[in-house]
């Protein structure tokens, strides 16, 4: 593959399930909420971003990016009113580089 083509990751299974799941109707999804384990009400916001941008895997993975994304600020004002600018730093660093947010 040449540097300059863009390598393409297929579904995980857990994305697989995910788009299955969010292809029931939005009672059905509401009927599920916290059944599986996932977060509250996470189905039902996947298939919001689904009916805006399609059913592309970058849909489906829209909802995650976004909470990752507005996740790192968020440590970042936590830490800075919990014990100043270096703890916000650090919790905003901390978050960045945490493999379980990636």
């Amino acid at each position: 593959m040449d540097i300059g083509e863009r390598q393409i990751r297929p579904l995980w299974l857990d994305e697989a399930s995910t788009y299955w799941t969010t292809r029931e109707t939005w009672l059905a999804l509401l009927g599920q909420v916290g059944t599986d384990g996932s977060p509250p009400f996470y189905f039902v916001i996947v298939k919001a971003f689904t009916v805006v941008c399609g059913e592309s895997e970058f849909a489906l993975r829209l909802p995650s990016l976004v909470a990752t994304l507005g996740l790192i600020p968020a440590l970042y004002v936590l830490g800075w009113r919990l014990g100043g600018t270096r703890t916000g730093l650090l919790a905003a660093a901390l978050g960045t580089v945490s493999p379980l947010v990636h």
